[in-house]
């Protein structure tokens, strides 16, 4: 029972922080990565095709990408708090030698799934600019 208890706090452990995986453990080296594998090209071949070539028409571009990007940005703080709410009754009902529910099982599941579209989404819209 107890090595069943670790388990899941390890996986709520992990499920809690999915959404600080959506930045890099080390950003200056997968920047150096991304260049040498030519990936940093990205942002010049985005400007030059989404925000076009005047000062009016990339802040225009910005500014439309900056209100696609905000509800995504939402997003992820609503879901991140629905997440910690989660976590905390599951931990509790843990703590009180509870076993998980399948429906507990499936909450985590759609949490993680519903994280790692959200993750992709955003990284997308970073990689793009970098």
């Amino acid at each position: 029972m107890r090595i069943a208890s670790l388990t899941v706090s390890c996986f709520l452990t992990i499920v809690l922080a999915l959404p600080l995986y959506a930045a890099p453990p080390s950003f200056i080296a997968q920047a150096r990565t991304t260049q040498q594998m030519g990936i940093s090209r990205k942002c010049p071949e985005h400007l030059a095709a989404v925000h076009g070539k005047d000062r009016a028409s990339v802040e225009g571009a910005l500014q439309r990408e900056f209100l696609e990007f905000r509800p995504l940005a939402e997003q992820a703080l609503a879901l991140r708090a629905e997440t910690i709410k989660a976590g905390q009754r599951i931990k509790g009902k843990m703590e009180h030698g509870k076993p998980l529910s399948g429906e507990d099982l499936a909450l985590l599941n759609q949490g993680i799934v519903e994280h790692m579209a959200l993750r992709k989404e955003l990284l997308e819209i970073a990689e793009s600019h970098e």
